[in-house]
C-alpha cells in the first residue's frame, strides 16, 4: 500500500494538470480557427474592417495572452497586447505539445487568406492564470491521499502487532488460573492464622482504647486553639468585605458621574439653549453630591459681576435668581478649585462666604468656568455641614464646570454668528439699494443727458457743412467729442437696462454668420481710418437661437474695442463650427491684456490702464456689456493674450439644434451673481 500512496503523489497530478494543458492547446487551436474564419470570411469587406472585427472578436476570450494578426513579411496589421506578444517572442513560437513547465502558456499561429492574393498570420497566445495554482491543489490533494493511506497502513500493521500480543497474554492467564487453584489451599490456612491473629487483636483493642482517651482530650485542646485563629480570621474577611462594599460605592458613584456627564454632553452636542444645560447641570450636580445648594454664575464683562444663571437648592429669602455678586467679592485661588471644608472657622470670611454661612451652609466648593484662559463664569456647591465633600465629589464638580463652561462657549458662538448674520443681511440690503439707485440715477442721468446731446450732434453736422473750411477742423473735434460722449452715454444705459432686467431679448434661428458680417459694415470705416486691416473667415449657415440686437451689440463691441487698441496689423473676425457650438472668434495685433488684468477684464468702468494721459480713450463698458449679452443669451467666452502682441476673444453659442441651446421666443432674466 505505501507503493500505491506513492504512486498517486507522484503520477495523477501530473497526468491532470498535462489534461488541462492539452484542453486549454485545444481552446487555443480552436480560437485561433475562429478568428482565421473570420478573417476569410467575406472578401468584399474592406480587410482591415475584418481585422478589427477579428480584434474584437477575440477580445470576448477569457484567457487571452495577445493576439498579433501580421502579413505573410511579419509586418503587424492588428492586435492584442502586442508589446506582451513580442516580449514572449510570437514571431517563432514553440509549436512543439505544450509542457507543464510553461506555466499554464499557449501560443499558436495559423495562417489565413486576407484576399485571393494575400495571406495573413495569426499569432495566438493563451494563458490559464489559475493553472499553476490548481496543479498545486492537485498535487496537496493527492499528497494527503497518499498520506492516509500510509496511516492506515501503519494503522493494519499496528493491530495485527496487537492481536498477536492479546494471544499471547490469554496463553499467560490461563497458566495464571492454574497458579492460583495452587494458592487456594495455602489462603485456606492462612484464614486459620487470621482468627487466630483476630483475637490478638482484641486483646490490643482495650490497650489502645485507653491511649486514645488520653488523646481526645489533647485534641480538644487544638481544637479550641484553632477556633480562636478562626475567629481571627473572621474578623479579618469583615475588614475586607467592608473594603470591596467601598469599592463598589466608588464604583457606583463614578457610574453615576459618567451618566450624569452623559446627559450634559448631549444637550451640548445637540446644541441646546443655555438655559436647558444650566438647569441640566443643575439638576446633576445635585444629584450626584447629595448637597444642599447649587449655584452656577457667569461673568458680565462690562462690570465684572459674576451673575447667577440658575440655582437649586436656594432657601426662600437668600439669594435668588439674577442677583448679580461682584467678582471682587469672591476668594481669590490659585487654582480653578477652591474647597473649604468649615466655612465658619474662616476669619477673614468674604461678602458671598458671610451670606451662605448666615444662610446656614458651612462646607463650601467652587471651581472657575473658563474659555481658554478667560474666567467666564463659576459653579459653587455648598452644604450645612462641615467636611461634606470627597476628592469624588470635588472631580464630580470639575468635570461638570467644563461642561458648562463649553456651553457658555457655544452661546457666546450663537449670539457672535447671530450678530454677524444680521450685519450681514443689513449690508446686503444696504448694498442691493445702492446698486438700485445706482442703476435708477445712471438711467435717469444718460436719458437726461442724451436728449440735448443730440441737439449738439444735429447742430454741429450743419456747422460743420456750412462754416468755412479753415473751421471746419474746429467743428469736427466737437463732432467727435459729441459722438464719443453719445457713445459712453448709450453703453451706461445699456448697461443699467441690463442690470435693472429691463432688456428683454426674443430668441429666434438666425446666421451667426450673415449677423457678423452685417455689423462689420459699419466698423469698416473705423478700421480704414487706423490704417489696419480688418478680415473676415465665416462659414454659411451658421445657425443659432439668438437675440439678433443682442449679437449685434456682442460683435460691435468686441470688434470695436480690437480697432481701437489695435495701431497697426489687422484684427480678423471668424465664424465656425466647433461640434455641437457655433465659435464667433475676434483676433488682434494690438497692445494685448497682462495676465494679472484678465480677472478684472468684465469690471464695470474698469481698464487696466485708468491713468488720466492713456492713449486710448472708452468708458471701460464695452466688454462688460458683451460679457452680460452672451451670459444672457446662453453663451461663454474665452480670452487668451500675450501683451505687446495681440488678444483673441472666443465666444461660444449652442447651435440652434442642440440639446443645450435656449428654447423660446423671449427672454427677460437677471444676470448670475458673478458673471
Amino acid at each position: 500500500m505505501p507503493i500505491v500512496a506513492s504512486a498517486i503523489i507522484m503520477i495523477v497530478p501530473n497526468r491532470l494538470a498535462k489534461r488541462e494543458l492539452a484542453h486549454l492547446d485545444a481552446s487555443t487551436t480552436l480560437a485561433a480557427n475562429i478568428l482565421a474564419s473570420r478573417l476569410k470570411d467575406d472578401f468584399s469587406t474592406s480587410s482591415s474592417i475584418r481585422i478589427n472585427e477579428a480584434v474584437d472578436l477575440a477580445k470576448g476570450l477569457k484567457n487571452l495572452t495577445y493576439l498579433v494578426i501580421t502579413d505573410e513579411s511579419g509586418a503587424p496589421l492588428g492586435g492584442i497586447n502586442e508589446a506582451g506578444a513580442v516580449r514572449l517572442g510570437y514571431e517563432a513560437p514553440t509549436l512543439n505539445s505544450p509542457d507543464i513547465e510553461d506555466g499554464g502558456f499557449v501560443q499558436t499561429r495559423l495562417l489565413a487568406d486576407l484576399t485571393d492574393s494575400t495571406t495573413a498570420i495569426i499569432h495566438l497566445g493563451m494563458t490559464d492564470a489559475s493553472f499553476k495554482s490548481n496543479i498545486r491543489k492537485n498535487r496537496q490533494f493527492f499528497l494527503w491521499i497518499g498520506f492516509v493511506l500510509v496511516l492506515l497502513s501503519v494503522g493494519i500493521f499496528v493491530s495485527i502487532h496487537q492481536i498477536n500480543q492479546t494471544e499471547g497474554r490469554v496463553s499467560r492467564l490461563k497458566k495464571l488460573q492454574q497458579d492460583l487453584s495452587q494458592q487456594k489451599g495455602t489462603l485456606e490456612s492462612k484464614v486459620n492464622e487470621q482468627q487466630k491473629t483476630e483475637a490478638e487483636l482484641k486483646e490490643s483493642e482495650q490497650r489502645y482504647r485507653y491511649l486514645l482517651e488520653n488523646a481526645m482530650e489533647s485534641a480538644f485542646a487544638d481544637l479550641e486553639a484553632l477556633n480562636k485563629n478562626l475567629e481571627r480570621q473572621k474578623s479579618a474577611l469583615e475588614i475586607e468585605v467592608e473594603e470591596r462594599t467601598k469599592a463598589q460605592i466608588s464604583l457606583a458613584k463614578y457610574a453615576d458621574r459618567l451618566t450624569a456627564l452623559n446627559v450634559i454632553e448631549r444637550l451640548l452636542v445637540s446644541e441646546d439653549t443655555l438655559d436647558s444645560v444650566v438647569r441640566t447641570a443643575l439638576e446633576q450636580t445635585k444629584k450626584l453630591l447629595g448637597c444642599d445648594r447649587v449655584e452656577i454664575l457667569q461673568v458680565v464683562p462690562e462690570s465684572q459681576e459674576l451673575k447667577i444663571l440658575g440655582s437649586i437648592g436656594t432657601p426662600k429669602g437668600a439669594v435668588s435668581m439674577g442677583h448679580a455678586y461682584q467678582l471682587s467679592s469672591m476668594r481669590q485661588a490659585s487654582t480653578p478649585w477652591l474647597y473649604i471644608a468649615d466655612l465658619r472657622s474662616l476669619n477673614d470670611q468674604t461678602e458671598a462666604e458671610a451670606k451662605l454661612v448666615k444662610e446656614g451652609m458651612v462646607s463650601y466648593g467652587r471651581a472657575m468656568l473658563t474659555i481658554g484662559d478667560t474666567i467666564v463664569g463659576a459653579i459653587i456647591v455648598s452644604e450645612d455641614k462641615p467636611e461634606a465633600f470627597s476628592d469624588g465629589d470635588i472631580t464630580s464638580v470639575r468635570d461638570v464646570a467644563d461642561l458648562i463652561s463649553i456651553a457658555l462657549g457655544q452661546h457666546k458662538h450663537r449670539e457672535d454668528q447671530e450678530r454677524y448674520e444680521q450685519e450681514l443681511i443689513t449690508e446686503r440690503d444696504r448694498a442691493e439699494e445702492m446698486a438700485r439707485l445706482k442703476t435708477a440715477f445712471l438711467a435717469n442721468m444718460s436719458h437726461e443727458i442724451r436728449t440735448p446731446l443730440s441737439g449738439i450732434i444735429g447742430f454741429a453736422q450743419v456747422l460743420h457743412e456750412e462754416v468755412h473750411e479753415d473751421l471746419r477742423e474746429f467743428t469736427g473735434l466737437i463732432q467727435d467729442a459729441s459722438n464719443r460722449l453719445l457713445n459712453t452715454i448709450n453703453s451706461v444705459l445699456d448697461l443699467s437696462k441690463l442690470e435693472a432686467n429691463k432688456e428683454s431679448f426674443r430668441l429666434e434661428e438666425v446666421d451667426v454668420s450673415s449677423v457678423v458680417r452685417d455689423s462689420l459694415h459699419i466698423l469698416t470705416s473705423l478700421a480704414v481710418k487706423k490704417g489696419i486691416d480688418l478680415r473676415v473667415q465665416t462659414q454659411p449657415r451658421q445657425f443659432c437661437n439668438l437675440d439678433k440686437n443682442g449679437l449685434q451689440g456682442i460683435v460691435n463691441n468686441l470688434v470695436g474695442n480690437a480697432i481701437k487698441f489695435t495701431e497697426q496689423g489687422h484684427v480678423e473676425v471668424s465664424v465656425s463650427r466647433v461640434e455641437n457650438e457655433v465659435c464667433l472668434k475676434v483676433e488682434d495685433t494690438g497692445v494685448g491684456i497682462s495676465k494679472n488684468f484678465i480677472p478684472f477684464l468684465y469690471d464695470e468702468f474698469r481698464q487696466e490702464h485708468m491713468e488720466a494721459d492713456r492713449s486710448h480713450e472708452g468708458s471701460g463698458l464695452g466688454l462688460t456689456i458683451a460679457h452680460k449679452l452672451i451670459v444672457r443669451q446662453g453663451g461663454r467666452i474665452e480670452v487668451d493674450s500675450i501683451p505687446e502682441r495681440g488678444t483673441t476673444f472666443t465666444v461660444y453659442f449652442p447651435c440652434a439644434h442642440s440639446p443645450s441651446a435656449p428654447k423660446g421666443k423671449a427672454v427677460k432674466k437677471g444676470l448670475p451673481a458673478t458673471a
